[in-house]
């Protein structure tokens, strides 16, 4: 699956404006109506991505949770449950 910053083209941590260029050229090119190569999927999808990244208040949520390691999560979790149930013991 792509990130939002894939689909938008941009690298992570991209200045908004390089962001906000690149949403209006693919949402120009990809619009069903009147883009170059009509794609409403990509379309929705170029949307959907500047919905987020367009906000600073999202995009730092967003990029929160793409720094998490899922790893570490399962392991803290694992290693919480193991801790309370042999607390019950």
């Amino acid at each position: 699956m792509k990130t939002f910053y894939e689909i938008l083209g941009v690298k992570f941590g991209s200045a908004q404006e390089d962001i906000k260029k690149s949403f209006r050229e693919l949402s120009f090119k990809f619009h069903p109506d009147t883009g170059e190569e009509p794609d409403p999927d990509s379309f929705s999808k170029v949307n959907e991505a500047f919905k987020v990244l367009g906000n600073p208040e999202k995009r730092k949520e967003y990029d929160e949770q793409l720094s998490k390691n899922p790893i570490e999560d399962l392991e803290k979790q694992t290693m919480e449950i193991t801790e309370e149930y042999f607390a019950e013991l």
